[in-house]
């Protein structure tokens, strides 16, 4: 393991530019329009989370399962291995990587099975219980090593955002709440492949800093519609600007990666609340993948 991100597989191998990205989905985007896929990539991130909420599993664990999952179908088509199995296959190794310690096996098929049939997911998919074995499981993580080069160390952003919020003078960690929910939802974009996550900790950190206080302790998607054009700085105080200024970084790839995030949750916010009909829509474009309700076919 390499304790310096710059010398990680992490940023030598899994960072890429929005080419490259392109690239390597062309297959999916002949299908799927870029929002369409995205839309896929925040629906699945859903299903980990909840599968590792049922699991009890830390964030950490949840978090390095979902940047699995979006490094895989970065070499990897939607059509070519069904998501339904990767998902949960994602979570098993990550908590062995995380030294969180694998879920016995029937109890990870119970809570797939529990989640899949809760009111969040019984609307997409269809079955009694979960449709794959623990075999499955098993076969699919040797796939999935072999797809990320055994590349299984990810550096996230919470530990730079824990600093950044100590340094910053986050006395009652108010701000360090708000950020790591920014956090927690920017692992489901493309920034996430394309971003160090230091950049991606600060500017979550700086939208918690323009958006908190006027929210009155809270952060939705849509409170980012009230950042001005260069990202929030405007509307910080004096002391956060003041800290932001004597920070050693590029204020315009800052505030373009908060732009970039602030379109993320707009493209969000419209998906939510019609989540599970477009869904059924955009996922009937891949027949193939047998755990999906495909009605009127």
């Amino acid at each position: 393991m390499s304790g310096n991100f710059w010398n990680s597989s992490h940023f030598k191998q899994w960072l890429f530019d929005k080419e490259d990205m392109l690239l390597g989905r062309q297959s999916d985007l002949q299908r799927l329009s870029s929002e369409e896929y995205q839309k896929v990539h925040i629906f699945f991130g859903h299903l980990i989370q909840a599968i590792g909420e049922e699991l009890k599993v830390r964030q950490q664990v949840i978090a390095t399962a979902i940047i699995y999952f979006k490094r895989f179908y970065s070499r990897y088509s939607l059509k070519d291995i069904d998501p339904i199995l990767i998902c949960p296959t994602c979570l098993f190794l990550a908590s062995k990587v995380e030294e969180w310690g694998a879920s016995p096996n029937s109890r990870l098929l119970e809570k797939c099975t529990a989640v899949l049939k809760s009111s969040q997911f019984k609307h997409v998919f269809c079955f009694e219980e979960y449709p794959y074995k623990i075999n499955d499981i098993q076969d699919c993580e040797f796939l999935l090593m072999e797809v990320l080069d055994c590349c299984l160390i990810v550096f996230q952003p919470y530990r730079p955002l824990a600093q950044f919020c100590e340094d910053i003078g986050d006395q009652n960690n108010e701000l360090l709440k708000a950020s790591w929910l920014i956090i927690n939802d920017v692992l489901r974009s493309d920034l996430i492949l394309t971003q160090p996550p230091f950049m991606l900790a600060m500017a979550s950190l700086l939208i918690a800093c323009s958006t908190y206080r006027k929210q009155q302790g809270s952060i939705s998607h849509s409170a980012l519609s009230g950042l001005d054009s260069t990202g929030g700085l405007g509307s910080l105080s004096l002391d956060h600007k003041n800290w932001f200024a004597d920070c050693n970084v590029d204020f315009d790839q800052l505030a373009t990666l908060v732009n970039d995030i602030m379109s993320f949750f707009e493209l969000w916010t419209g998906f939510e609340g019609s989540e599970q009909d477009e869904l059924k829509g955009i996922l009937r474009k891949f027949p193939f993948i047998r755990s999906m309700k495909h009605q009127g076919r």
